[in-house]
């Protein structure tokens, strides 16, 4: 990226064709007629949404900063003229809630409250996560604001109606759980 540093950082990620066999052709020609120009459709579904969200002003997503695409130059890559898409995002604050049930029950009531009007924001915009692992959400404690990541499993869905938050989505999310009839928070 150009421009001057404003002390904002990002993420850059890689999505490349990749052989589908494996192992691969040692021979680049091999590998070269398996070359696709377009993106696989994880990759343009996770540039489908970041791009919806960031149109619609959504505040719980990274921004998309840019997106440069390319193809694989050269004998040595995976795929010689495959594909190759960079997806710049900012770097969202906060940390990935995968130690969720390491905190404290007080701060994770807190992160459920935060993650309840994040999932409202995310609704509003026709958002529908069905990836929903703690590792895709982050939390900001400074701000409490709770971010979605990973976009390949978030659907927009703009020709149905939105969705509307429930306590089932706790469970559904992992920020909660049951067993044996105990509830866990």
């Amino acid at each position: 990226m150009q421009g001057k540093p404003n002390g904002n950082r990002a993420i850059v990620k890689v999505r490349m064709q990749v052989p589908p066999d494996f192992p691969p052709s040692f021979d680049p020609a091999v590998r070269a007629r398996l070359a696709k120009t377009k993106p696989a459709g994880w990759t343009r579904k996770e540039l489908y949404g970041l791009i919806h969200f960031n149109e619609k002003k959504c505040t719980v997503v990274p921004k998309l900063l840019n997106v440069v695409s390319s193809w694989q130059d050269g004998p040595e890559m995976p795929v010689p003229n495959g594909y190759l898409v960079f997806i710049v995002m900012e770097e969202l604050p906060g940390v990935p809630l995968g130690d969720f049930w390491n905190y404290p029950l007080p701060k994770r009531d807190m992160i459920r409250a935060s993650f309840a009007k994040s999932l409202d924001e995310l609704f509003s915009f026709h958002g529908r996560p069905w990836d929903c692992r703690l590792e895709n959400l982050i939390y900001d404690e400074k701000t409490d604001k709770c971010y979605f990541v990973d976009f390949e499993g978030i659907d927009v869905t703009e020709d149905k109606e939105t969705l509307e938050f429930d306590d089932l989505y706790f469970y559904i999310w992992h920020l909660k759980h049951e067993s044996y009839g105990k509830i866990y928070q």
